[in-house]
């Protein structure tokens, strides 16, 4: 089986501290592509999970367009969900 490329939309609290390190930690999955409004959250994740600068949104539109992302998580507060 082939990899999946995860892209994560929220870089903040259960993302930071469950999602993203089970997808590190699966070999099925690659974190490939991060969105996240807040610049140091985007930092965070370009530290921590060597995601390029090409692959840092800021607008989920962006992360679900990209073509290298074959997977999206959502990781917010519950009444932003709407939004997506």
């Amino acid at each position: 089986m082939s990899c999946i490329r995860v892209g994560s939309v929220g870089i903040v609290g259960i993302s930071r501290h469950v999602h993203l390190p089970g997808i590190e930690r699966s070999p099925d999955l690659k974190l490939v592509a991060v969105c996240d409004i807040d610049p140091e959250a985007l930092r965070y994740a370009q530290e921590k999970y060597g995601i390029d600068e090409a692959h840092c949104f800021t607008d989920y539109h962006d992360l679900i367009n990209c073509p290298d992302v074959d997977a999206v998580i959502r990781s917010g507060e519950t009444g932003e969900w709407e939004t997506l």
